[in-house]
């Protein structure tokens, strides 16, 4: 296994357990995520919380996006690579 092969393969297992993370942490916070009916300005302080978490929720999501991405480039590199190598061609 060459290097270069060795070091796709390490930050493709690191997107992995960072993706991995993200979900299970994503997961957490819309578990803890409500949807109530304010009836009156008295329940309003419950909306402030709320609107945290979904903003973390949301947050988390488009980290994970691009996470996603990352691990698909690196993913078909890796592959392309290792095919490449197993051709001769590097």
């Amino acid at each position: 296994m060459s290097p270069l092969l060795l070091t796709l393969v390490v930050i493709e297992a690191l997107l992995t357990a960072v993706g991995a993370f993200l979900y299970v942490y994503r997961a957490r916070l819309e578990f803890k995520e409500d949807n109530t009916l304010i009836l009156d300005s008295a329940e309003a302080h419950l909306m402030s919380g709320q609107e945290t978490i979904h903003a973390k929720a949301n947050q988390a999501g488009q980290m994970l996006k691009y996470v996603g991405i990352g691990w698909v480039v690196f993913g078909v590199a890796a592959f392309g690579v290792f095919v490449a190598e197993g051709l001769g061609v590097l």
